[in-house]
């Protein structure tokens, strides 16, 4: 944590005042919710949100609160209730925008909610915790000292947050999603692997190289063909020799800007993907990174693509400058939406529903995993947090997810959260592809992320706005590139 920000309140300190002064709040009243300390009476005011104010300690007991809740100014400190639906975690993840958000794990008293959540932002130190989001309305718990004690006001607010799906205009519906989402850039660089036209021109070609793998049928484009939105529309794809993947294959389009690539997170990147790929046993199944350089090198026009685009290496036909010349290439693989146009401030490039849609995302709590410009990608989310996943995937194998990858018990079932874009176009869904219709995908994530039974109509409305992330693929994406002849 950095030296700027307050230090965090103590999460059993929390837990335990909760339990004893207000046990009827953890019976289900409320699922999710953000709290802000604010120390400034007047930043306060002005958001109109001052839940409960506290006057600072005395001088003999003020260093050792201090420590537990946070600095106190001479006013005291005040907690307000974002209303903004969150999410349980379990790591730490820096989300767009610079967030920390953190979990603290409570070994001392664990009740149904397992963790607190710490997000420093800006100057406001925001306390997440999977609680007091009621229905109709918002759970406000207002925390403040009283005779040198914690005393927890739960009151409620019923009012339209701008998020809702009860007429909030245009303008502030286009406020809200640009801190939540965003619009795509145009392109995802890499300091470590610069975009240049070479590169890409040579990562295309490579894309759609089948003959550096085993059997001469895998490529790139084999599993993401770029016509049916990078994605191949089975449930798992098929590798070498009729070999099936262990999980569906998501699309390469406005990937590479995710926290890492594959449903379990054990690539780092679309660069260390592709590489991997090469050897991968139920991919292109080479037995070696030597046997695909020797290859590319018997073409006399590779070899001059690969000097072209690596210049200053001594040797540039190699693995590695493969994985960069195809990571490259998907760096550009940016497709801008309907969406895209609304952010910008074109009130007509979303229909009515398309908008309603996306203030139920928002205001659900899908937005909560589902953020930034990709619409997701920058985390790890258990799925299944209410029920088992299976139960209604209806799933022929129960995947453990990230715990083949770090052996954490706390990582059972626990996937990247997949990026959005396109979702309309990519069936079928989740890791399995156990699901082929976007209005079922969405229901199911209602009830086992959100514990929520969304009625059909919000269903739709959702899936309006999912269509509404469907964007243009690149103009010369579109074209199929000549690859070389043996010389």
């Amino acid at each position: 944590m950095g030296d700027d920000h307050p230090p965090i309140f103590s999460s059993h300190e929390i837990e335990e005042e909760i339990a004893e002064h207000h046990p009827d709040i953890d019976n289900g009243q409320s699922e999710n919710g953000f709290y802000d300390i604010i120390e400034d009476e007047k930043s306060a005011e002005d958001e109109g949100s001052i839940l409960g104010k506290g006057e600072p300690d005395a001088a003999k007991d003020k260093k050792e609160k201090e420590s537990k809740i946070g600095k106190l100014s001479d006013k005291g400190w005040y907690l307000r209730h974002r209303g903004i639906i969150a999410y349980p975690m379990n790591r730490c993840t820096a989300d767009q925008g610079g967030t920390q958000r953190c979990c603290l794990r409570d070994e001392k008293k664990t009740l149904s909610r397992k963790a607190l959540q710490v997000t420093h932002f800006r100057d406001t130190l925001e306390i997440e915790k999977p609680s007091f989001a009621s229905q109709g309305g918002l759970m406000i718990i207002g925390i403040f000292k009283e005779k040198g004690i914690l005393t927890f006001t739960p009151l409620m607010l019923f009012f339209v947050l701008s998020c809702s799906a009860f007429g909030a205009d245009d303008e502030a519906l286009i406020a809200k999603a640009s801190q939540v989402l965003g619009p795509l850039p145009e392109s995802m660089p890499s300091a470590e692997n610069p975009i240049t036209p070479e590169k890409v021109r040579l990562g295309k070609m490579l894309f759609y190289e089948p003959r550096i793998s085993v059997d001469g049928t895998v490529s790139c484009a084999k599993c993401h063909p770029i016509a049916l939105y990078a994605v191949d529309g089975l449930r798992k794809s098929v590798g070498h020799n009729c070999r099936e993947n262990p999980r569906n294959d998501p699309t390469v389009f406005n990937a590479a800007s995710q926290i890492s690539a594959h449903w379990i997170g054990n690539r780092t990147s679309v660069e260390d993907q592709a590489k991997q790929a090469i050897i991968g046993p139920p991919s292109f199944g080479m037995p070696s990174y030597e046997s695909a350089e020797k290859i590319l090198r018997s073409y006399k026009e590779y070899r001059t693509l690969f000097q072209a685009a690596f210049p200053s290496d001594k040797e540039p036909v190699t693995i590695d400058n493969f994985a960069k010349a195809v990571g490259a290439f998907e760096r550009t693989l940016i497709t801008p939406a309907p969406l895209e146009g609304f952010l910008k401030g074109n009130k007509n490039a979303m229909t009515a529903q398309q908008k309603k849609g996306l203030e139920a995302f928002m205001g659900q709590g899908c937005a909560g995993c589902h953020s930034s410009p990709y619409v997701g990608g920058q985390m790890y989310q258990k799925f299944g947090l209410f029920e088992p996943y299976e139960k209604y995937t209806k799933s022929e194998k129960v995947d453990e997810g990230r715990y083949a990858v770090t052996k954490n018990e706390s990582d059972k079932f626990v996937f990247k959260v997949p990026v959005l874009r396109n979702v309309a176009m990519t069936p079928p869904y989740f890791h399995d592809g156990s699901v082929d219709k976007l209005t079922e995908a969405v229901w199911i994530m209602g009830k086992i992320q959100l514990g929520k039974d969304l009625s059909k109509e919000q269903v739709q409305d959702i899936v309006s706005f999912l269509d509404a992330l469907t964007g243009k693929i690149p103009e010369d994406a579109r074209t199929v590139p000549l690859l070389p002849s043996n010389q």
